[in-house]
């Protein structure tokens, strides 16, 4: 079992931990695509909540997540008898405390319920009986997130508040959706941007698989490459190889274009307005140097290097397209060049 040094979500539930909403937008979509997979396996987790995700940090930052605690989960793939109400009452859905049925959506409710605990320092319901709570469960609205904490967006309080719907057919019907509505959050600035002006994973995530390139990737193989690869925001007229230049890395063009000047690619403006006055390039620089040198025989056969969750999984598909004769000079389109 990994062993992950740190603290848990519960630290910064605390209204003087707050984190910034950008990066509870950015948890929930990380938890949101975890327990998606986990449900695709047939278990329903029925314990999410803060002291069962584990924060990994980096100075003093919160630089992964993590799930914990698969104790309760439920085996909808098992005959077995298995147990059931069982959870944490501040973040269980309706259904689960009446004993009914669950799915998917019971995890997306207690999911929500911690993003609104992370969000506004309280949880959803708070009582000082079970009793008083559950009334409050089954019975009572929530406080508007909007008048909690100052810079909520009523649409990050519409993904929240409706996923914590106590009817679970008027919550988001799978993990995808939500996923998608929590990264749509970011994508189309219905957040604001505080102290982390860098590219959030699923800002890389999204823009990866809307690449062709990326279609026979599943999601687990496409977050490898997000982590693995060294991404590069690039300047106009960045130079991106220079004439002699040798060595076993190559570039996917994840947004931009390029253009080649005396044989030299280079970075040219995206055809959308440029960001804070600048022609940018975004590039996704994946290369074997960074995600780890492949064995010889692994280079003549770039088709073993995606078998597994191992770091050529990306370089691996880049190279078989090479090797199928896709052209790299075409803009937007990822190019691949290897060294081998």
């Amino acid at each position: 079992m990994e062993y992950v040094p740190g603290l848990t979500l519960r630290e910064f539930c605390r209204p003087d931990r707050l984190l910034p909403l950008e990066q509870v937008v950015e948890i929930g979509f990380k938890c949101a695509m975890a327990l998606g997979y986990v449900f695709r396996q047939g278990l329903i987790h029925r314990d999410v909540k803060p002291a069962n995700i584990l924060a990994v940090m980096q100075d003093d930052e919160v630089v992964d997540v993590k799930l914990s605690d698969f104790g309760s989960v439920l085996n909808t793939n098992s005959e077995a008898t298995q147990i059931h109400r069982v959870g944490s009452l501040a973040y269980m859905s309706p259904e689960q405390i009446e004993g009914n049925p669950l799915d998917c959506r019971t995890d997306i409710y207690a999911l929500a319920a911690v993003l609104y605990h992370l969000i506004s320092g309280r949880p959803p319901f708070d009582a000082q009986t079970q009793v008083a709570l559950m009334n409050q469960i089954f019975h009572t609205e929530p406080p508007p997130l909007t008048s909690l904490r100052e810079g909520v967006t009523p649409a990050l309080e519409g993904v929240i508040l409706g996923a914590l719907a106590k009817n679970k057919e008027d919550r988001p019907q799978d993990w995808e959706s939500f996923a998608q509505s929590l990264s749509g959050l970011i994508v189309n600035h219905q957040v604001p941007r505080g102290r982390l002006q860098k590219v959030l994973d699923s800002e890389r995530f999204n823009l990866l698989r809307s690449l062709d390139f990326f279609a026979g990737f599943d999601d687990v193989e496409l977050w490898e490459v997000v982590h693995r690869a060294k991404w590069l925001r690039l300047h106009y007229g960045h130079r991106v190889y220079r004439r002699g230049q040798e060595g076993d890395t190559f570039h996917i063009i994840a947004q931009g274009e390029v253009e080649g000047r005396d044989g030299l690619p280079r970075a040219q403006p995206r055809p959308a307005a440029p960001q804070r006055g600048h022609h940018r390039l975004r590039a996704l620089h994946h290369g074997l140097v960074h995600a780890g040198v492949a064995e010889p025989a692994q280079r003549r056969d770039p088709h073993a290097l995606r078998q597994g969750l191992h770091p050529g999984a990306g370089a691996a598909a880049a190279c078989r397209a090479r090797d199928a004769g896709a052209s790299p000079a075409r803009p937007v389109t990822p190019a691949c060049r290897s060294d081998q």
